[in-house]
This record gives structure tokens, C-alpha cells and sequence, in this order.
């Protein structure tokens, strides 16, 4: 998925878990810190992203532990807790949408190329862009029913 459409069903998961401001705004980043981590890695390298894209970033098991830390470690204050447990669940948001694309995501081991993918839309098509301006949609409307 495109960035744009990571954020869109970031910031409307949040919402829907009724997360205050600052948790959709960590949600929010969390939605595309995936893709900014490979981003951040690898440069301008085309060849190093593409070698390094939907890998360890990209593993749910990852997302998992740092929620699980997120409730179970004392990082010294509740609001580091809750900002690092909304952003791992914009996190999550993304990988399940990227679940949704042909690339897909890996299962269990994030370095092994072969991918568990539903195969829904194609990464920029017209389908993804509905799909996230249907899910923002539905949430809004769910929130003020």
C-alpha cells in the first residue's frame, strides 16, 4: 500500500479504538513507520530496499513484542507506555493492510522472500485507494451512529 492510504486506516483503526489525540497521532506514525524504517535503512539504494522491504520491519512477531513490552515493561511514565503501544498498533495496522497487496508479508521467518499474501488489490491501484476511503468512511459513520 501507498503511504497515504497507510495513514488513512492508521488514524480510522485509532479512532475506532477510541485512542485519545496523542494515541491517534502515534497511531498515525506507526501506520508508516514500517516502510520509513526500510526507508531510513536503506537510503536511496533501490537494490538494498528492495532486498530489505517487508522484511524485519515488516514482521508482525516484531509489532507483537514491542506491545507486549508496552504493558509489561516500566519505561517510566504511562504516556511513553501508551505512545509506544498506539504507534505499534498503527504498526500492525499497516502490515495487515499490507497483507491485502500481491508482495505480501512474511510469516515466520521476516528474511525468507516467500510471503503469506491475500492478493486483494495491487500496491497504487484505483481498489486500494477505495478500499482505504471505504474503511475511513465506515469508521466515521460507525462513530456517529
Amino acid at each position: 500500500m501507498k503511504l497515504i492510504s497507510h495513514k488513512a486506516i492508521g488514524i480510522s483503526s485509532a479512532l475506532l479504538f477510541n485512542f485519545d489525540i496523542k494515541g491517534v497521532v502515534a497511531a498515525a506514525a506507526g501506520a508508516i513507520l514500517p516502510d520509513v524504517i526500510d526507508m531510513t535503512i536503506s537510503g536511496k539504494n533501490k537494490w538494498l530496499w528492495r532486498k530489505l522491504h517487508r522484511t524485519i520491519s515488516h514482521w508482525w512477531a516484531l509489532w507483537v513484542a514491542v506491545i507486549c513490552a508496552s504493558l509489561m515493561i516500566d519505561m517510566g511514565s504511562d504516556y511513553v507506555n501508551s505512545t509506544v503501544f498506539c504507534l505499534a498498533i498503527g504498526a500492525l495496522t499497516h502490515l495487515a493492510c499490507d497483507l491485502l497487496t500481491p508482495m505480501g508479508l512474511p510469516l515466520f521467518n521476516p528474511f525468507k522472500q516467500k510471503a503469506v499474501s491475500l492478493n486483494i488489490f495491487p500496491t497504487g491501484s484505483l481498489r486500494e485507494y477505495l478500499f482505504a476511503a471505504l474503511f475511513a468512511a465506515g469508521v466515521v459513520l460507525y462513530k456517529l451512529l
